[in-house]
């Protein structure tokens, strides 16, 4: 959870999608949407590629970067395809 520079209540201060502004919106009912847990639950073997990945269980991950707007996509700051081994 972040509350960015202007109070906006977020995933992450570095998502789009805000759930209310912490002025006039309380944090126990901003946690109680099922829009703003639902990244809470995504691990990643449910990640495309990440699920192929030896490295995912100690991988660190924010779903504000990934390639699409879709939360089950790898993040686009990963470089790293277990796929493309030569």
């Amino acid at each position: 959870m972040g509350i960015d520079i202007k109070g906006n209540i977020k995933n992450c201060p570095t998502m789009k999608t805000s759930f209310g502004n912490i002025t006039d919106t309380s944090i126990i009912d901003v946690i109680k949407q099922d829009k703003f847990t639902i990244l809470w639950n995504i691990k990643k073997d449910d990640i495309n590629i990440c699920k192929d990945c030896e490295l995912r269980h100690i991988c660190t991950d924010c779903r504000a970067f990934h390639d699409k707007d879709v939360n089950y996509e790898k993040p686009f700051k990963c470089n790293y395809n277990p796929l493309d081994i030569v």
